[in-house]
């Protein structure tokens, strides 16, 4: 029994998983405030489902990159979880669970709203299994597209897909744009997450958060009282 949850974009998701059947499934496209969503889902999806917490054998959870809150929320949830159940935890990469979600033949740019005009990116192959191509990266206002080494035609899915898009002008013919495909999909993330299980690789997709750049918010630097 899986517990697949994503909280890397501006949706709270969660589903249970048995076997090769989806028992439940919920998103709610929520922006922010996913701490006090996300436990009610999971006890929601579980009462759904006539599952109890000690039923759960594994959880996968998004590890970003995406919603530097929402990603802390979501595996600090996964690893209570864990830590609790004595159950194995498989981070799954958001940009990845976006990439297995596109039908296209095409080499695929999955680009994500990084907000200060960047966006999160990553390149994947044009097969089924959507390997990936290059590292996740961060992508600037100032950074050459013409510099990365793009195939000829690409598919470009994720929330910033329209806005690089325009950017790739000049290096790319015709791309294939999936505005739809905004953010993973609930059911991509426990899919990858059981295959993960199967393959026996949970090692190799620990739940540690995948960040691109510093979080907007910092401890403040005035006002330190020194400690006795």
């Amino acid at each position: 029994m899986l517990l697949a949850i994503d909280t890397s974009s501006v949706n709270c998701a969660v589903a249970l998983k048995t076997g090769d059947e989806l028992t439940c499934a919920k998103t709610e496209r929520i922006g922010r405030g996913h701490a006090e969503v996300l436990l009610p889902m999971i006890e929601d999806a579980l009462r759904a489902s006539a599952v109890e917490y000690k039923e759960l054998t594994a959880v996968g959870v998004t590890v970003g990159p995406g919603s530097f809150t929402g990603i802390r929320v979501g595996v600090a949830a996964a690893r209570g979880l864990g830590v609790a159940l004595n159950i194995p935890i498989i981070g799954v990469p958001s940009l990845m669970a976006i990439a297995k979600c596109i039908e296209s033949e095409l080499p695929r740019l999955i680009a994500i709203n990084a907000r200060r005009e960047e966006a999160f990116c990553q390149l994947f192959c044009g097969t089924g299994h959507a390997e990936e191509v290059s590292d996740p990266f961060l992508l600037k206002p100032d950074d050459r597209l013409e510099d990365l080494g793009l195939p000829g035609t690409i598919a470009v899915a994720g929330d910033a897909a329209v806005s690089v898009t325009k950017r790739l002008q000049g290096c790319v013919s015709a791309p294939e744009i999936h505005e739809d495909m905004e953010a993973p999909t609930i059911e991509a993330v426990a899919d990858f997450a059981s295959s993960v299980i199967s393959s026996g690789r949970t090692s190799d997709y620990p739940p540690k958060p995948i960040y691109l750049r510093e979080a907007d918010a910092k401890p403040q630097a005035k006002g330190i009282v020194a400690r006795a």
